[in-house]
């Protein structure tokens, strides 16, 4: 697992911003307790994937380092609303563990570290299939691949509420989501040059699993002889 040092600087490359940037996002995330903290220097706590899945979040939702934590909490736990899955997957096993009852950070969690961990044929459909879109102005996000997809949104499942013939709940839902599209004019001021629908593939996802997956190797070929 790599230190918060070793990742802030790996990350500003991966996503293509400057260092001091990403390093202004990292400390304020760190300051509202959402990513690991520890002593400083060599002694300096590894991160886990929970922490990358946080600041892919926040630069995904925000420029403004001071809404990172906001953006972290709002998007972080949105719940998943609806999902499409196909009976048979090629993603295989690394979606084999995902489950429709993640909150979003939870889903970008699991897929980093199951990315970290993956046989090479697996990760090449990562790669293909992932995809991964914020809308800072409705507060929703999607997680979507080759044989499914999931949105996140306040509220939750509303489309399975109207299946099951669930109406009385439905006007909750509409409130949560009303009420979180007010939350997220906070984010207005996001950059002009990046489109309303903020969107990461599987290569950008699959670089960051990369940062944790030497020792997730090691960890895994373990697991698979004692098994």
């Amino acid at each position: 697992m790599p230190s918060i040092g070793e990742f802030t600087r790996s990350f500003a490359a991966i996503i293509g911003t400057e260092f001091g940037s990403v390093m202004k996002l990292q400390r304020v995330l760190r300051d509202a307790g959402l990513l690991t903290t520890g002593a400083r220097g060599i002694n300096a706590p590894e991160l886990v994937p929970l922490d990358a899945a946080r600041m892919l979040i926040a630069a995904l939702v925000t420029d403004k380092p001071s809404l990172a934590p906001l953006a972290v909490v709002e998007f972080g736990n949105l719940p998943a609303a609806d999902a499409m899955l196909s009976a048979r997957s090629e993603e295989g096993e690394i979606f084999a563990g995902w489950t429709d009852k993640m909150t979003f950070e939870q889903a970008l969690a699991f897929l980093i570290e199951a990315a970290s961990t993956a046989p090479p044929e697996h990760r090449q459909i990562l790669t293909r299939n992932i995809q991964v879109t914020c809308d800072p102005t409705e507060m929703k996000a999607t997680l979507s691949w080759r044989d499914g997809s999931c949105s996140y949104s306040a509220g939750g499942p509303w489309l399975m509420l109207l299946a099951e013939g669930k109406t009385d709940r439905l006007d909750e839902v509409a409130a949560a989501q009303e009420s979180a599209r007010l939350r997220a004019r906070a984010f207005a001021g996001y950059s002009a040059r990046i489109s309303i629908n903020r969107k990461m593939d599987g290569d950008l996802l699959l670089e960051v699993a990369d940062l944790f997956r030497s020792n997730n190797i090691e960890a895994a070929s373990e697991a698979r002889r004692a098994g």
